[in-house]
């Protein structure tokens, strides 16, 4: 038996003349088919896929030149593969992700959120996606460093080996800002010593050089700092501390302030730490910015371990865990107090427990240890709360759920039909995005901590995947449809929401094109087997018509209604 997979419907443009005609038959009916007897329990990216083209936006404009046709024609010739999991920066202005060439190669990739033009990152090493080295599950994507200024991702390891992978740190290059045109003022007349100011003011010759501006303070070296954010930067105090910030700007006045010492700054990539044997992967900065924990892998077997990325790199790395079992996915509570991750269960390699690291005391919780063996994995902390979010099956659907890491109390935040993956919780709320499998569809859904219910904030009738928090009320996520290619689209976390294209490198244009959108039906294969499939049929016809059923080899499995030019 072969696998089906749904499959991109002939364009309406290619029935307009000069258009390029299709390679195989135009039938004006096609039925591509699906089974349904199984679910799809993983997370990894669907066939290769486009760029976002919101196909509903039609401008009505008809193709007609070569060049139309050869970017209409490219959509379903050459699509560019999918992008691997994206991560929004701290300020909410970029996406990093990796995103493989023609041969397969990732690269590092930065797109602003305003629609901007995408950018890639030069980097001395090959980027390996963080996933499972079991499922294949992908787990997080390029880590931003709290300040924004650095990316930590796994990469080939300095030494050749392709056995061995490190964490690497990549330095950002700041966003680039559009140049706004300067209004001229009009300059007061600049005294001369000797001679009155012009305001009839008796001029003051023992300072004739400009004074320091209301609300800054003049540094020895001729800096000046903004009151209080910047003098409290120099100081290395807290901004909210008014008593140490006037101190320290006195001091910065007088010229008595003690210099800090010199920090090195990341100028190029360099790898966090280094073993002579060990292979390191997924890293996650705590809040502070002063740590990174990672996997390292040492003598066949996964543990947890803790590097500060100051200073000069490498750093020596300290291990936290050492067990009969692999320890993965660290993740750090939002104040950085704890460190929770999970670690395999001996009797089953797809079962976990979740424990959790607390840094001022070195003691090491399982929280699951007495419960039930089940799959757990996916862990994100709740804002304000000790709960950590996780993925378990729950009644035959996979499910997210909430542990306390201190009383190991928890329960099932989402209870409806169909298979709830990757989630994520706002930055400073509990709210949380994640992936609702639904037939053929893959949603991306919203709701509260304790909500009834769950909002659904994609257009519709295709694939969501990624789901991740810009701010507290916007989202990013992927996007594909049968009739859509792929791309990420950013907005509030409303259903009726503005949605807005966020820019993909390599993606031929597809926006403003009409594409024919399936219906889904099913039929009957079998006696006790049943296929459903996505329907392509012009308009206005009826009665018997040729179609086309798309099967490809392999294993029965569910697929999904992404786009996939084939």
């Amino acid at each position: 038996m072969s696998e089906t997979t749904p499959r991109a419907a002939s364009p309406d443009e290619l029935d307009v003349p000069g258009a390029t005609p299709p390679t195989e038959p135009d039938p004006t009916a096609a039925a591509t088919a699906t089974p349904t007897s199984e679910p799809d329990l993983t997370t990894g990216p669907d066939p290769p896929a486009e760029d976002d083209a919101p196909a509903s936006t039609a401008t009505g404009e008809q193709p007609g030149t070569t060049e139309d046709t050869g970017e209409l024609a490219a959509v379903f010739r050459m699509p560019p593969p999918l992008p691997d999991s994206p991560e929004v920066s701290p300020d909410g202005a970029r996406v990093a992700y990796l995103l493989p060439d023609a041969a397969g190669a990732w690269h590092l990739w930065l797109s602003p959120l305003d629609g901007g033009e995408a950018t890639e990152i030069a980097l001395p090493f090959s980027p390996i996606p963080d996933r499972d080295p079991d499922s294949g599950r992908t787990l997080r994507g390029p880590q931003w460093s709290p300040d924004g200024r650095t990316i930590a991702l796994t990469g080939s390891h300095p030494d050749g080996n392709p056995l061995r992978t490190a964490v690497w740190l990549v330095p950002v290059p700041p966003l680039a800002t559009p140049e706004v045109a300067s209004e001229s003022v009009d300059e007061p007349a600049m005294a001369v010593a000797g001679e009155p100011p012009a305001s009839g003011e008796p001029a003051d010759n023992d300072d004739m050089e400009t004074a320091p501006a209301a609300g800054a303070t003049e540094l020895l070296a001729g800096e000046r700092y903004e009151e209080p954010a910047a003098i409290a930067e120099a100081g290395d105090i807290p901004a909210d501390d008014a008593e140490a910030v006037a101190v320290m700007a006195s001091e910065l006045e007088t010229g008595t302030a003690t210099p800090e010492p010199d920090v090195p700054v990341l100028t190029a990539p360099a790898p966090l730490s280094d073993h002579p044997t060990a292979s390191d992967r997924s890293p996650r900065w705590s809040p502070d910015g002063m740590l990174i924990a990672f996997v390292r892998r040492l003598d066949g077997r996964d543990v947890i371990a803790l590097a500060s990325p100051e200073g000069g790199l490498p750093v020596a790395a300290e291990l936290l865990t050492w067990s009969a079992s692999h320890d993965r996915e660290p993740s750090w509570s939002r104040d950085g107090l704890f460190l929770a991750f999970t670690r395999q269960r001996l009797e089953d390699a797809e079962h976990n427990d979740i424990l959790v690291f607390v840094l001022a005391t070195g003691e090491i919780r399982n929280l699951t240890g007495e419960k039930t063996s089940a799959i757990r994995h996916s862990l994100d902390w709740v804002p304000g709360r000790n709960l950590i979010a996780y993925v378990t099956m729950e009644n035959e659907w996979l499910s997210v759920a909430v542990i306390n890491s201190d009383n190991k109390a928890g329960w099932t935040v989402t209870r409806e039909a169909g298979d709830k993956i990757d989630p994520r919780f706002a930055p400073g709320e509990a709210r949380l995005v994640y992936i609702r499998t639904e037939g053929f569809s893959s949603v991306v859904c919203e709701r509260g901590l304790h909500a009834s219910g769950a909002t659904v904030l994609d257009p519709g009738e295709g694939v969501g995947r990624f789901p991740r928090w810009v701010a507290d009320k916007r989202a990013l996520y992927g996007f594909s449809a049968a009739q859509r290619p792929f791309g990420f689209l950013v907005q509030d976390n409303t259903a009726d929401a503005e949605r807005t294209a966020v820019e993909l490198p390599g993606v031929a244009p597809a926006m403003g094109r009409d594409f024919r959108r399936p219906t889904v039906f099913e039929f009957e294969v079998g006696p006790d087997a049943q296929f459903s499939g996505l329907l392509y049929r012009t308009e206005g016809t009826s009665g018997k018509v040729p179609g086309i059923v798309y099967l490809t080899d392999g294993p029965l499995a569910t697929r999904r209604a992404g786009f996939q030019p084939a």
